[in-house]
């Protein structure tokens, strides 16, 4: 999986930088806002153009195939660990709230990895990757010396943007991942054209950052005057502030 270090790039370089899956749990949005950055800035440099496909998958934590996932993980954990696993993934009851209903109807489901704790991020991320590795050979065949050190896709969690000088197949794709049960929305996917000739790529968002430097820049200025207007009595009245709100 193509995910920036936590080291800036060289934006100079032909390459960036990636890092083995295992320390790819340590990184954050930050580290993974820096690809789109350096291909910006290659853009602006060399007169070249890339095209970034940021797929939409429809509830992606909540359809993984937990059969598949035990079974990618019997390589990876030990038998102890994987048994654990399967514990913490079986007896999974949903209990659903439906508006007007006088009485609550629980049910078992078998999809899906528990969400809000902290192993279904990284058992996610586990199937995510395999599923990649599928989805790889139907993507562009990168044929300059370029492309070929560019990184395939650039990921967060379910986030992920593919990067290709030529049109990538969003429908091939999505016939990949089905065989995972990741649904991809193809309406909503967003194709991003990084050009000298475009400048809609500046205002397009990556995991919370504006791909353009100066765009960034701007819109980080105003959300904190924004953050400062809002906290104002806080800050400049705090003797008004009643005291049971400052316990």
């Amino acid at each position: 999986m193509a995910i920036a270090t936590s080291q800036p790039p060289d934006l100079e370089s032909d390459t960036l930088t990636t890092v083995p899956l295992k320390e790819a749990f340590l990184l954050s949005t930050s580290d993974v806002a820096w690809p789109h950055k350096w291909l910006a800035t290659k853009v602006n440099i060399e007169k070249i153009a890339f095209e970034i496909a940021g797929i939409d998958t429809s509830a992606a934590f909540d359809t993984i195939n937990r059969e598949t996932l035990l079974k990618i993980l019997e390589d990876i954990v030990n038998e102890d660990e994987h048994r654990i696993i399967r514990f913490l993934l079986s007896n999974t009851i949903i209990d659903t709230k439906i508006i007007g209903a006088t009485e609550k109807k629980p049910f078992f489901s078998n999809l899906g990895t528990p969400q809000g704790d902290s192993l279904s991020p990284v058992l996610f991320t586990i199937y995510l990757e395999h599923a990649l590795k599928e989805v790889r050979p139907v993507l562009p065949k990168p044929s300059t010396p370029l492309e070929k050190v560019l990184p395939r896709e650039i990921a967060y969690a379910d986030d992920v943007g593919f990067v290709a000088f030529q049109d990538i197949d969003i429908e091939e794709v999505g016939k990949v991942l089905e065989k995972y049960n990741l649904q991809v929305n193809v309406d909503k996917t967003e194709f991003t054209n990084l050009s000298r000739g475009e400048t809609n790529w500046q205002t397009t968002k990556k995991v919370g950052t504006l791909i353009g430097h100066q765009e960034d820049i701007e819109r980080r200025k105003q959300l904190s005057s924004a953050a400062l207007v809002k906290l104002k009595n806080v800050w400049l009245k705090g003797d008004k502030i009643k005291k049971k709100y400052k316990t």
